[in-house]
């Protein structure tokens, strides 16, 4: 590109300046860093993270050598080493008084600056607080510099860049910018991938620097299928331009290197964390929520490995949300326990994609492996994920506070714009209130903890990790009118769909009677596992599903209303938190399941089609006494589900063996005893008949061992009968000590716990047993369990043919914590002593 008139008119004005050496590095002299006027929440984040990425480069420099220039500086939250930093306003008056001061000295000066760029006049300018920062100013600022023999180098990233460029490369001051000639409508997003570059080679050059960054930020765009939104281009002092999108990149290493304060962290001590095999020293999660992008969200950890199996942390696969979320890794390190750093380059991750069904939602992963990871090693990974627009008009997240290993130190922070309603909650952690601050276009609610404990996976806990739900739904009103318009149509009752509920109610008179033989039908048809989420939080047409014959859950129960609809019966789609649960003060998609509420004349139905093994008028498992959400223009709040009734669901089982160790035996299941037996038939035919049914369910013998043979049972999709199963079973053990059979995962309870346990997927069951035995001499003392949330019966009858044992379990209370947990355990200590007499 030749010179024109206007820039050779500055050359000879200010004469040219100092050529820069080819071999000096940026972080020679000194730097001034200007960041413009941020326009709301999303850019004045992005501003405080490019500030925070360039500081970080220039960490080993004398603060003397730095001067900067940002909006608001009251308000500037800079890192602790940098709190006596020169900071000023980053006004017009402010930049051209500097460039006056700076002018004075033949030092080499390097110059970033970034923000929202526009023109005037055909003028191109940085907006910043007051009169906007012109073109000429540039290049006065410049000139004043030319004058005194200064290196100047510049770091342009705004819109019309490439005009300010062009009248600093006329004084033979090499420019890296965002733009050539073409002054693009949205604001460049290379910056990020620059000052990676510059974190992974602080000691480059300005040509280096733009040579290694220019093709990485092309390919950003590239692998993302977007159209590129600017045109990294290098001025040299002398020469033409180079645009860097065409070139090779000349990057050896991409992965960005960060400040050293991760290495520095104090170590923990084996020892204060016992059975742990790693420790997270520092963790940082921070949200900032906006509306381009929606969310963004930038997590920090570094974790000390402590044992041989901690040697797993170095394995990482994390799941996005691919084309709407992007995850971007911008640093994967090692501090070997030798002291040396191993750094991999975050572009090895390798992605994978779910196999989901068309028309469903699909997610992909993130997946590598760290190398060095072992004993004293610490890992440091830092990424980023983005959200350019959120699938729903406000957000929703649940953020882990706690990890199966200890967590030292744990930062949440989340920052919205001002006019935000935020909702959040903190489980389990009442007296945790966030610190709240100001910042320049919203507020910024902090949570923090310290020395966290480990909460691993316990066996049939109860809920997941403690979750900082998170919110800006204002209410839950608005949260059920936005998914009443998101849901419409997909329940349009087709001609297909009339037809298909007129055949199957097709003599019944009853709504009772027509909504089971609908609910029976739906729930027979095969279920897809797409949990409600992100993903997928819109139900399928309910002629799609109709014709496919398959859905997950909230297609099925949309089904089922929309059938129920031609026969005049009213039903809604009910979300659902199962197996977790939803908080009426946070508003918002805390749920992961849907089903159907039918307004039946003696009162509401409750009914989830999902299962198929599930009978009609029972809520299957993870979703009785739940708060869930009536899809409804009426609803305002939630709505608890019926807890499960004790007496409905009850296993009975009788065994004789009154003629030796080999009889005949028989097993009734009534509720969750029906369900459970259903399943476990379901387990059984698929090992071809090696598994019995008892083994499959669970129940196993106090004493010895039971196995079976010509097992027969009701078939598992005739959900209208009550469950039977018949078998010959042999006893492999003294009958002196009667067979009687246990859930075997009761045994769970016994171990040391920390958190609170669920038995029978949260159903209360009522077990009954009668074993016939040869008749003996003395028949065992009855003894019995009365008060607490194990109530039992053991008793004994004694004729001149058998001994017969009869015992009833009653657990009313399946959910146990705390002192109901302990009094469980003695109950059952007891019941296992009494049956092993």
């Amino acid at each position: 590109m030749g010179r024109t008139f206007f820039t050779a008119i500055l050359a000879a004005l200010f004469g040219a300046s100092a050529f820069v050496r080819a071999d000096e590095p940026l972080t020679a002299g000194r730097v001034v860093v200007l960041s413009g006027l941020p326009g709301d929440v999303e850019s004045d984040r992005a501003y405080a993270r490019s500030r925070e990425s360039v500081l970080a480069v220039l960490a080993k420099m004398k603060r003397e050598n730095i001067r900067l220039l940002a909006h608001d500086p009251a308000r500037l939250a800079l890192p602790e080493a940098w709190r006596d930093a020169a900071v000023a306003e980053g006004s017009r008056e402010n930049f051209l008084a500097l460039g006056g001061e700076l002018g004075k000295s033949a030092e080499p000066l390097t110059v970033v600056v970034w923000g929202h760029g526009g023109s005037i006049r055909d003028e191109s300018v940085l907006h910043v607080a007051g009169p906007r920062i012109t073109a000429t100013d540039f290049a006065t600022f410049g000139g004043a510099a030319a004058q005194a023999g200064a290196p100047v180098r510049w770091l342009l990233f705004f819109t019309g860049s490439g005009a300010v460029a062009e009248k600093l490369a006329a004084l033979g001051q090499p420019v890296f910018a965002s733009e050539h000639t073409v002054r693009f409508a949205s604001d460049p997003r290379g910056l990020d991938l620059a000052l990676a570059e510059w974190q992974a080679a602080p000691e480059a050059t300005l040509e280096e620097l733009a040579r290694r960054a220019g093709p990485r930020i092309a390919a950003w765009y590239e692998q993302r299928s977007l159209a590129r939104t600017e045109e990294p281009v290098f001025f040299p002092a002398k020469g033409e331009p180079v645009l860097l999108a065409e070139l090779e990149s000349e990057a050896s290493d991409r992965t960005a290197a960060t400040a050293d304060g991760w290495k520095d962290l104090p170590r923990a001590r084996p020892e204060d964390f016992p059975g742990a095999d790693a420790v997270v020293l520092d963790r940082s999660i921070r949200y900032t929520l906006g509306e381009n992008p929606a969310i963004e969200a930038e997590i920090e950890e570094t974790t000390q490995i402590l044992t041989a199996e901690g040697k797993a942390r170095g394995d990482f696969d994390l799941s996005f949300s691919p084309p709407q979320e992007d995850l971007e890794f911008t640093a994967l390190e090692v501090l070997r326990p030798d002291g040396a750093v191993e750094t991999f380059d975050p572009d090895d991750a390798l992605d994978a994609k779910s196999d989901a069904p068309e028309g469903y939602g699909k997610s992909g992963s993130k997946m590598f492996s760290l190398r060095g990871v072992e004993p004293g090693a610490l890992l440091h990974v830092r990424y980023r994920r983005v959200w350019r627009r959120f699938p729903f008009p406000h957000v929703f997240l649940e953020v882990p506070v706690a990890d199966d290993i200890p967590v030292r130190h744990l930062r949440i922070a989340v920052e919205a714009g001002r006019e935000e309603t935020l909702h959040a909650r903190v489980p389990d952690a009442e007296a945790i209130l966030p610190r709240v601050t100001e910042t320049s276009y919203g507020r910024r609610h902090e949570w923090t903890w310290t020395n966290l404990p480990a909460a691993p996976a316990e066996m049939l806990a109860t809920g997941g990790r403690p979750r900082l739900q998170i919110s800006t739904f204002p209410d839950w009103a608005s949260f059920a009118h936005w998914y009443l318009r998101l849901i419409e149509q997909a329940d349009e009752a087709t001609d297909e769909i009339e037809k298909t509920a007129r055949e199957l109610t097709a003599g019944l008179d009853t709504p009772r009677e027509k909504t089971r033989a609908l609910y029976e039908y739906v729930a027979a048809l095969r279920y897809v596992s797409i949990p409600l989420g992100v993903n997928s939080y819109r139900p399928h047409a309910a002629a799609s599903v109709l014709q496919n014959r398959y859905g997950d859950c909230k297609d099925k129960a949309n089904l089922l209303n929309t059938l129920l609809r031609t026969q005049g019966i009213e039903a809604n789609l009910v979300l659902v938190p199962r197996f977790s649960h939803a908080h009426e003060a946070v508003p918002g998609l805390a749920f992961n399941h849907a089903i159907s509420r039918v307004a039946l004349p003696d009162g509401p139905m409750w009914l989830d089609p999902t299962d198929d093994v599930c009978p009609f008028g029972m809520l299957p498992p993870g979703d009785p006494g739940r708060r869930v959400l009536v899809v409804d223009p009426a609803s305002k709040s939630l709505t608890q589900l019926p807890e499960p009734e004790p007496g409905a669901h009850r296993l009975e089982l009788k065994m004789d063996f009154r003629e030796g160790a080999t009889g005949p035996a028989r097993l009734t299941g009534h509720g969750f005893g029906g369900y459970a037996l259903r399943a476990a038939a379901r387990q059984t035919a698929a090992y071809g008949g090696t598994l019995s049914l008892l083994q499959a369910a669970g129940l196993s013998p106090v004493s010895g061992v039971l196995s079976t043979a010509r097992e027969t049972n009701t078939p598992p999709g005739e959900i209208e009968r009550p469950f039977e199963w018949s078998a010959d079973v042999s006893y492999a053990g003294d009958l002196a000590v009667a067979p009687f059979v246990l859930p075997a995962e009761w045994k769970y309870a016994l171990q040391p716990r920390t958190r609170p346990l669920t038995l029978n997927q949260g159903y209360p069951l009522a077990f009954t047993q009668i074993i016939q035995l040869p008749p003996r001499a003395v028949p065992p003392a009855a003894s019995s369990e009365k008060n607490g949330p194990l109530e039992w019966r053991l008793t004994w009858e004694k004729t001149d043919t058998a001994l017969t044992g009869r015992l009833e379990i009653n657990l009313r209370q399946p959910e146990l914590a705390s002192e109901a947990l302990e009094q469980f355990r003695a109950e059952l200590r007891r019941l296992y002593t009494a049956l092993a007499r």
